[in-house]
């Protein structure tokens, strides 16, 4: 049975890095690099101020599809697109997706605005959507998501992503990034491989897990301590830090670097 570690949706928010906001929001979305113009593009909706290129807290919520987040620093504006992955839908085009960005909820003044995106058709009717978020910068990411794969590029601060459940398919996790962790991370899915590349600088206490595949670990000339290891399992203090990492698949192998 899968097994979720506590960390609860406020977790992104308690552990945002803090972004200086203030002046007037603009829901439009400008398309300066990234994603090209289409009927798929879903627009943002305003409801905190936003300045242009400062870091969103994102917070996804798919029933069903693949989603992919990556920060792009040349963005002024969010960028998302959600396309129907059923065949039944016409043109490509999800118009149940929605986005909104809305304030922390958090007592700092300066704490980042969370960017919610929902991929969920409000008439009940069921669709598979892939969604592709791009931002300017990131104070982390919470995802849930059933039966796709999860691809987040460049992301830092707390991460959270949960991907299917006991009743529900998986599907794959991959985080790719340059940003120096030492905020929580969750990475767990039902079924599916995991792969996972953070600079060697990083500061986390990291217990990765396979219940059906290998767990491989590339950390050489890291500062590592209290390490265990098996075929099936890893966890060791990175540098000394006491961020939790928990890193967990049903079935699949993780491959996790350190990248010097």
């Amino acid at each position: 049975m899968l097994t979720h570690l506590p960390l609860p949706k406020t977790l992104i928010l308690a552990a945002l890095a803090g972004a200086i906001v203030g002046g007037c929001a603009d829901s439009k979305v400008q398309r300066a690099t990234g994603l090209t113009p289409g009927a798929d593009m879903v627009k943002v909706d305003a409801d905190a101020p936003y300045v242009p290129g400062s870091p969103v807290a994102i917070d996804i919520e798919n029933p069903g599809g693949d989603v992919l987040v990556v920060v792009d620093a040349a963005l002024t504006m969010p960028q998302i697109r959600a396309t129907s992955m059923h065949e039944g839908d016409n043109q490509g085009a999800a118009p149940w997706a929605a986005a909104t960005l809305a304030p922390s909820g958090v007592a700092a003044t300066q704490a980042a605005p969370i960017l919610r995106v929902l991929a969920a058709d409000v008439s009940g009717a069921k669709h598979r959507t892939s969604l592709e978020v791009r931002v300017p910068a990131c104070a982390g990411v919470r995802v849930r998501n059933q039966d796709g794969a999860v691809t987040l590029q460049g992301v830092g601060g707390a991460i959270d992503v949960q991907n299917g459940s006991p009743l529900s398919p998986g599907g794959s996790i991959t985080l790719l990034t340059d940003a120096k962790l030492d905020a929580p991370l969750l990475l767990e899915t039902a079924s599916g491989p995991i792969r996972v590349e953070f600079p060697a600088s990083s500061r986390l206490n990291v217990d990765a897990s396979s219940r059906n595949g290998a767990v491989s670990v590339q950390a050489t000339g890291v500062r590592l301590g209290q390490v265990s290891a098996t075929k099936q399992s890893w966890s060791a203090a990175i540098n000394g830090g006491d961020a939790p990492a928990r890193i967990s698949t049903e079935s699949g192998d993780i491959t996790l670097r350190l990248k010097r």
